[in-house]
C-alpha cells in the first residue's frame, strides 16, 4: 500500500460543508441519490446534514454500506484515511455496525501492519480519544506490538510531534536517535521550548541525565 505525507488530525478532519457535499455528489448513485441530493439543498452545515441523514436509518445504512466499501478497497493509505474521515463525519458514531466495524478494522490494521506514523494515521480515526490522553494511547498500541523501548520512544515522538503535542513528546525525545524524519518538527521544536531544543541537538552522553532533573 502507497505511503502518505502525514498530516495532523487537527488539519485531517478540518473539513468544510462544501467537501462533504462534494464527496456526496461524488459518491451517491442508485435508488438513493435524490433523496440525498434533496436533503443537502436543505443543509447550511456538517453537523445539520449528519443529523439528517442518520433520521433515515435506510439511507444511514446504505451510506455506512457504500464508504466502507470504498474503505476496503482502498489501493492507499491515503486515500483509505479520506474514506474513514468522511465516514466518521457523516455516520452517527453510536451506530452499530460501524462501531463493530471500526472495532475490528483496528485490530486488523494494528495485527497485520507494522506500527509506524503512517500506520498511526489510520488508527487515530478509528479511536475516540482526547489529544492530552494520546501518549497513553501510543503506549497501549506499542505493547500490543511489543515494540522494543527504542522503537517506542522513536515512534512515540514521531506521533506527538505531529499532533503537536510538544510537551508529551519531549517526554520521548531524549531517548531517540534523532534522524531525517524529525527534521519538518524542528522549528516548531524550537519554539515550543528553546531550552530544551538546544539540550536535545547538542546533547552529550550526559544529556538524558541532566533533562530527567
Amino acid at each position: 500500500m502507497i505511503k502518505m505525507f502525514a498530516r495532523s488530525y487537527e488539519q485531517m478532519t478540518d473539513v468544510s460543508i462544501m467537501e462533504v457535499k462534494t464527496y456526496l455528489l461524488i459518491h451517491s448513485e442508485g435508488v438513493y441519490q435524490q433523496d440525498i441530493y434533496d436533503l443537502m439543498n436543505k443543509c447550511l452545515d456538517v453537523s445539520q446534514l449528519k443529523r439528517k441523514l442518520n433520521k433515515r436509518k435506510d439511507l444511514q445504512l446504505w451510506l455506512f454500506t457504500t464508504i466502507k466499501r470504498y474503505i476496503d478497497c482502498s489501493l492507499s493509505y491515503n486515500e483509505m484515511e479520506y474514506h474513514l474521515i468522511m465516514m466518521n463525519i457523516l455516520i452517527h458514531q453510536h451506530f452499530r455496525p460501524l462501531v463493530e466495524y471500526k472495532y475490528n478494522l483496528f485490530y486488523y490494521i494494528l495485527d497485520k501492519s507494522s506500527f509506524n506514523l503512517e500506520t498511526y494515521c489510520l488508527l487515530r480515526h478509528l479511536l475516540t480519544f482526547k489529544m492530552n490522553q494520546l501518549n497513553k494511547v501510543i503506549l497501549g498500541m506499542t505493547n500490543y506490538k511489543m515494540l522494543s523501548d527504542e522503537q517506542t520512544h522513536y515512534y512515540a515522538s514521531l506521533i506527538l510531534l505531529l499532533e503537536k503535542q510538544y510537551k508529551q513528546a519531549y517526554l520521548h525525545l531524549p531517548f531517540v536517535t534523532i534522524d531525517e524524519s524529525f527534521k519538518r518538527f524542528e522549528k516548531s521544536l524550537y519554539n515550543y521550548s528553546p531550552y530544551r531544543y538546544e539540550m536535545l541537538y547538542h546533547k552529550d552522553k550526559t544529556y538524558s541525565l541532566n533533562y530527567a532533573r
